[in-house]
């Protein structure tokens, strides 16, 4: 078959996958299989160029291990990145990776990302098992992870979903179902999306109120790095939770709102809530438990961590994540 590896340190494997008739031209990168078979999504994107394209599925998978012990999984790091622009035939393209898949032997665990689609994961299923979440709404689960968290974060200082007024920006898959889940709850939900109008039950506000408009907890849905020195100047929340990847733009910004008194939930506990889902659905498991009860607890012991190491929850999570990678 056409693939060669291609030696990284600190990877266990990375290998890149050429196919002339189907036009595949794809990398897998295992970043870890320590705490178990790595799970991670196959990302379908046109990349400029090979080293964009292996840069991605580095960084993507050692992404994916640090979630995974930080959700508690016993699972590890992989993604895969298929150059979109090199594709003559998809279908047979989804179908030669699949077999890659399952030369690993069970070692990777290969899901949906960004561009991928329902059908192309069928077609790798057609070759390998090591699949899973194929017909699964990640929205919903990660929406049910996000819900949980912000309950945690608020039960911290005696506070109801009930009594707080949020403000939502992105109403999207996910931030669309949690901005109803918090209405449904009896919060105030303030919404803004460029895209989506006329939420029922949610009030739309334009972009420049999300940082400045009266709120408890900015919930950040959509694009990433949006906590940033300019926006903690302007913030009225007191809390910040939501699904968007990434939200401080720097690590100094997450202190930075620690020493303002804002009290937030890491986003990579926060949105866990898909990654869970796949890996309980590969074991034909239901999610909810996970992303209620076991969710809440860990968020406990994050802000244990944090108060007993006096450092901020971002570092707490991180610190708890290592441990388990160690």
């Amino acid at each position: 078959m056409g693939f060669k590896d291609i030696p990284q340190d600190g990877y266990e494997r990375v290998i890149h996958i050429e196919d002339e008739a189907s036009g595949l031209d794809a990398i897998i990168a295992l970043h870890s299989t320590k705490l178990g078979p790595a799970i991670g999504g196959i990302r379908f994107y046109n990349y400029a160029d090979f080293q964009s394209q292996l840069n991605d599925a580095l960084r993507l998978s050692q992404g994916m291990t640090f979630k995974n012990a930080a959700a508690g999984l016993d699972h590890g790091g992989a993604k895969t990145a298929v150059n979109a622009s090199k594709i003559k035939d998809r279908v047979a393209a989804f179908q030669y990776l699949g077999k890659i898949v399952n030369l690993l032997d069970g070692k990777y665990i290969c899901a949906g990302d960004v561009g991928t689609t329902v059908e192309d994961l069928y077609r790798v299923n057609d070759s390998t098992s090591y699949v899973a979440g194929i017909t699964l709404d990640s929205s919903k689960p990660t929406a049910l992870g996000v819900f949980t968290s912000i309950g945690a974060l608020l039960e911290r200082d005696q506070k109801d979903i009930s009594d707080t007024t949020f403000v939502v920006e992105g109403l999207g898959k996910v931030g669309g179902k949690l901005a109803h889940m918090l209405a449904a709850r009896g919060g105030i939900v303030k919404g803004f999306d460029p895209y989506v109008k006329n939420v029922l039950g949610i009030k739309t506000i334009t972009q420049n109120d999300v940082f400045t408009t009266d709120c408890d907890m900015y919930v950040p849905c959509a694009l990433g790095a949006t906590v940033n020195m300019k926006s903690l100047n302007q913030m009225k929340a007191d809390y910040i939770c939501g699904s968007a990847n990434n939200q401080f733009a720097t690590l100094g910004d997450a202190e930075t709102a620690r020493t303002l008194g804002i009290n937030y939930i890491p986003d990579f506990i926060a949105n866990c809530g898909g990654v869970v889902a796949v890996a309980l659905d590969f074991k034909n498991k239901k999610y909810e438990k996970a992303l209620t009860f076991d969710l809440n607890e860990r968020i406990k012991e994050i802000f244990e961590t944090a108060e007993r190491r006096d450092i901020n929850v971002q570092q707490a999570a991180e610190y708890l994540a290592n441990q388990r990678l160690k």
